[in-house]
C-alpha cells in the first residue's frame, strides 16, 4: 500500500497541530549512529529519524509510512502512518502511540467501554471526557455494544495484519465498521464510501 506523496500530505488534522518539536543531531553525532541499534528519537544531521531495529513490533513496522529509499537508508525523513498519512509525528513515542490508540486502527488492549452508554474508546482520555456528557443506556445494550466490538476487533485485527504484510488494501477501518454495525453510537465518524466488497467481507465475517 503506497501512500500519498510526502508533498502532498498535510501536517496537520483536526485542526491541530502533531508535529512535536525534537532536537536534530549534529554530524559529530550522526558519524557515531548505528542505524540498526539507534535509541529512541535519534536524527541525523539532516534530520532522518532512525528506526530503531530492537525496540519496534512487527506491527507497528508495518504501519510506518516510508519510501523505497527511506528503507534502505533506515531512517525516514517524516514519522507518519500508512493508514493515517495525513498526520504527522514529531517523535516515535506519540508515533506508536497512534498505532495502538488510534481508533481507525487500535489495539485490543487499548479499547475501554463507557459504563453508562457502552461506547468504546481506545483513548483512555477520551473514554473520560465522553463519559461526562454521554446518556445512560441499559445494561442489556451496554452489554451487546462491548460484544459486538470485541467481535468485530477480533476479526478486523487479523485481516488488517494480513494486508499490512501483503500491500492489499485494508478497507474500511475499525471505527468505520464500529459506526456501521452500531449506528446508536454517540461517537461522530465521517462519512466514508464503502465498496460492495467492503460490505462482503465484514457482512460475512460478522
Amino acid at each position: 500500500m503506497e501512500g500519498l506523496p510526502f508533498e502532498q500530505q498535510p501536517s496537520w488534522i483536526e485542526g491541530r497541530v502533531e508535529v512535536e518539536t525534537q532536537p536534530v543531531a549534529g554530524s559529530s553525532t550522526q558519524q557515531q549512529i548505528d542505524p540498526a541499534n539507534a535509541e529512541e528519537d535519534v536524527q541525523d544531521a539532516e534530520g532522518h529519524h532512525f528506526i530503531s531495529a530492537t525496540t519496534w513490533s512487527e506491527r507497528e513496522r508495518l504501519l510506518l509510512l516510508t519510501t523505497e529509499a527511506e528503507e534502505r537508508r533506515g531512517a525516514v525523513r517524516l514519522i507518519a502512518c500508512k493508514l493515517c498519512p495525513a498526520r504527522r509525528f514529531g517523535s516515535w513515542a506519540t508515533f506508536k502511540r497512534h498505532c495502538k490508540e488510534c481508533e481507525d486502527h487500535p489495539l485490543e488492549s487499548k479499547i475501554a467501554f463507557c459504563t453508562l452508554c457502552g461506547d468504546y474508546h481506545a483513548r483512555g482520555d477520551s473514554n473520560g471526557r465522553h463519559g461526562k456528557g454521554c446518556s445512560q443506556k441499559s445494561l442489556e445494550v451496554i452489554a451487546e455494544k462491548r460484544r459486538t466490538v470485541l467481535r468485530i476487533i477480533e476479526v478486523f485485527e487479523p485481516r488488517l495484519m494480513h494486508c499490512l504484510r501483503t500491500g492489499q488494501e485494508v478497507g474500511p477501518r475499525f471505527r468505520d465498521i464500529v459506526n456501521k454495525m452500531l449506528p446508536d453510537s454517540s461517537k461522530k465518524v465521517p462519512r466514508r464510501e464503502w465498496s460492495e466488497a467492503d460490505y462482503a467481507w465484514v457482512h460475512a465475517l460478522l
